[in-house]
């Protein structure tokens, strides 16, 4: 008798699975409709049968096809682009998550992520609360800064926005490039050790433009990966870190496999123009500075 429920239950939980399968590639087909029946209606309906001067078509078409052409690239990214997986360093030994399920007191589970903040030399500001360092009970990470975990993907995301069946607000995510701001971060400000700060990633409008879209102002507009940075630390107002002299690793080729998954395995430094908050910042010790990385060109559906 339990070895036929076991079975049924499994393909209660397949079927399950199908279904929330097919439902996700539901809003591309929506997408996909609307983008038909638009090229239909534009191209064919106004500029071969609506337009009478022949220039005006010709440019009407170059014009739609451009951007059309952007469009479907950008979309395509956005779906197929992998999620850059949290490194393995990240990742509590056994014998410390142990310790963890044993503890009695929030104190001792602090004393084990700190260990191991402190033995790996990992770059982590953000807490939980003002002592408290974030970490995945399901992946069995420490998070890096900027990372949560996405239900529907089943593991932590490196400067994870939010998990998005349809890629719209378009305005909205202008704006939060520009503050240096994730969805996530937009409505629950991340803990620093000093406090919640929602504009502790903040380094001014065209600094965080550049984070994001890279220092390649041909690639600007195009959805190709520009963006500066690891992925695992970021920039603040508060804390300046100069050792490596302003260099930044692209997200896309980090040096330590994932914690969970597939990861590059190598690593390509961009060297990046000096910025004025950090010249303004190395100008006085006693001052306000910034610790070096980046955050990403959204290139997935987070």
């Amino acid at each position: 008798m339990g070895p036929g429920r076991e079975k049924s239950g499994g393909i209660s939980e397949g079927s399950c699975r199908h279904c929330i399968n097919i439902t996700k590639w539901m809003p591309v087909l929506f997408i996909v409709t609307v983008i038909a029946w638009s090229y239909y209606a534009f191209v064919i309906q106004v500029c071969l049968i609506t337009m009478q001067e022949t220039w005006l078509k010709i440019l009407a078409l170059i014009v739609y096809h451009i951007v059309t052409t952007l469009f479907l690239w950008s979309y395509w990214q956005t779906i197929f682009t992998c999620s850059s997986r949290v490194p393995r360093k990240f990742k509590i030994p056994q014998a410390e998550l142990e310790l963890m399920e044993g503890a009695t007191q929030d104190s001792e589970i602090f004393e084990v992520l700190n260990r191991i903040v402190r033995s790996n030399e990992l770059p982590v500001q953000t807490r939980t609360n003002l002592t408290q360092l974030r970490y995945c009970e399901k992946c069995q990470i420490i998070k890096p800064d900027r990372t949560h975990h996405c239900s529907v993907c089943g593991y932590c995301i490196l400067k994870m926005d939010h998990h998005c069946p349809l890629v719209s607000l378009f305005g909205y995510h202008c704006f939060l490039v520009t503050k240096n701001r994730s969805t996530l971060e937009s409505f629950r400000s991340p803990v620093f050790s000093h406090g919640p700060d929602k504009k502790g990633f903040n380094l001014g409008c065209y600094n965080n433009f550049v984070e994001v879209f890279g220092d390649d102002k041909k690639k600007w507009f195009l959805p190709v990966f520009t963006s500066l940075g690891d992925g695992i630390s970021f920039p603040t107002r508060h804390i300046v870190n100069t050792s490596n002299n302003g260099n930044y690793n692209s997200l896309d080729t980090t040096d330590s496999s994932a914690a969970s998954g597939n990861s590059p395995d190598h690593c390509v430094e961009v060297k990046v123009e000096a910025r004025t908050e950090l010249r303004d910042s190395n100008a006085n010790p006693h001052g306000p500075s910034v610790h070096d990385t980046r955050p990403h060109k959204e290139s997935t559906l987070r």
